[in-house]
């Protein structure tokens, strides 16, 4: 237990220190635009537009390899929780489960639309993810613990984003099997004429053989048992 304590801590702790880390960048490059130049109206746009940033942290960055997924801290939790229900390193470590997840939920509902990452685009990924938002309520609930209200609203969100999408998915490949199935039925004449012409020119040709065989059937026997054939 203390072991899997120690691991939910270390992973809390970097991604404490990745997120202040974060939250200096964009408080940087915001403070980097001095008011004086802006007029008010664009600074209430600034002030909005840095609000948006703290709160979705690094949302629109891609991947990086070597970053913590949900999953893996919720394994930690789960074996936590399991060993030791009221562990303190458990209410930092679901509240990042949620963190992650909300970012996962919305980094994979974007991309799936895009359609540009091969990962995404079949929607695989997305469905994965989605099937992720009953673990953290299940953690939740065994450590008894609550997601803060904010997080917890925005997960929800992003889970119906997620599921609308899908959703639109679906009906998009009805349609393309839909178009397929009367762009055949459309060709089912030509279809058909194709295939009597085949049916008939490997006739003609059966005949030709059998001809020929008879031919030189005909040729090969004794001068006088030729026949008619």
């Amino acid at each position: 237990a203390d072991r899997r304590a120690a691991i939910v801590r270390d992973i809390v702790a970097s991604l404490d220190k990745s997120e202040a880390a974060q939250s200096r960048q964009a408080t940087g490059r915001f403070e980097s635009r001095t008011s004086e130049e802006l007029p008010p109206q664009r600074q209430d746009e600034e002030s909005q537009s840095k609000e948006q940033v703290e709160k979705e942290g690094d949302d629109d960055d891609e991947e990086d390899v070597d970053q913590i997924e949900f999953r893996t801290l919720a394994v930690k939790c789960q074996e936590l929780v399991r060993m030791r229900p009221s562990a303190q390193e458990l209410e930092p470590g679901i509240r990042w489960c949620g963190k992650l997840l909300l970012k996962e939920l919305r980094i994979a509902g974007r991309k799936t639309e895009l359609q540009k990452d091969i990962r995404y685009a079949d929607g695989s990924r997305l469905n994965s993810i989605l099937s992720s938002s009953a673990v953290i309520d299940s953690l939740a609930k065994d450590a008894q613990q609550r997601l803060p209200l904010q997080l917890h609203a925005d997960i929800r969100t992003a889970c119906k984003k997620g599921q609308h999408l899908q959703r639109r998915m679906v009906w998009k490949d009805v349609l393309k099997a839909f178009r397929m199935v009367c762009f055949v039925k459309e060709a089912l004449p030509w279809v058909a004429v194709s295939n009597v012409s085949s049916t008939l020119a490997t006739a003609i040709s059966t005949l030709t053989l059998h001809y020929r065989a008879e031919v030189l059937q005909s040729l090969t026997k004794p001068k006088g048992s030729r026949g008619r054939f």
